[in-house]
């Protein structure tokens, strides 16, 4: 489901350490190879997605609706449980709601506790990084180089982008595994 990276073979860890990387320079949606949950009792709303000039705009169709989109499949996951995942890009306006499900094995149904939601400041350019430790069982959170907090990580799922009223605009994703960059 997620763009792939030259040569990947799913069986194999990369040499360079990297899973997923996207600096959107592309302009076709489709070739993101992101699916957003939608469906059966889910209630979740595709988002609306638009590429242009180096930047992902992901956008909620609807008030008060969830957007859930996965980025990166449990599947890969499961190769890098300790990884590090850096998202840059901006948040529209202040009061959106934008952030992950990361370790969550049932992202079809929403759950408050799940939600990882990532609050930007000022003018709402962020640089995120989440740094996982499988064997330790925690995550660090940063923004920008400020670390923010410390998360319990059990190695569930994928990555999956959640937005509720919200307009991100993206310009920079990468997952790399453990000593990657």
């Amino acid at each position: 489901m997620t763009k792939p990276i030259e040569a990947f073979n799913p069986y194999i860890m990369p040499k360079d350490g990297i899973l997923y990387k996207e600096k959107f320079e592309g302009d076709r949606v489709v070739d993101l190879h992101w699916s957003c949950i939608t469906g059966g009792a889910t209630g979740y709303r595709a988002a609306d997605i638009e590429l242009k000039q180096g930047e992902c705009r992901l956008k909620t169709p609807e008030e008060q609706a969830y957007t859930v989109c996965e980025f990166v499949q449990p599947g890969q996951m499961a190769m890098a449980k300790s990884f590090t995942l850096v998202i840059s890009g901006r948040l529209e306006k202040e009061s959106e709601q934008f952030g992950l499900f990361w370790d969550y094995d049932t992202p079809t149904v929403f759950s408050s506790e799940h939600a990882l939601w990532l609050q930007p400041k000022g003018d709402g350019e962020f640089t995120f990084r989440l740094e996982t430790d499988a064997t330790e069982e925690k995550a660090k959170l940063y923004l920008y180089d400020t670390y923010i907090c410390e998360l319990p990580y059990k190695t569930y799922g994928g990555l999956y982008f959640i937005l509720k009223n919200a307009e991100v605009i993206l310009n920079h994703i990468e997952v790399s595994t453990r000593g990657g960059k």
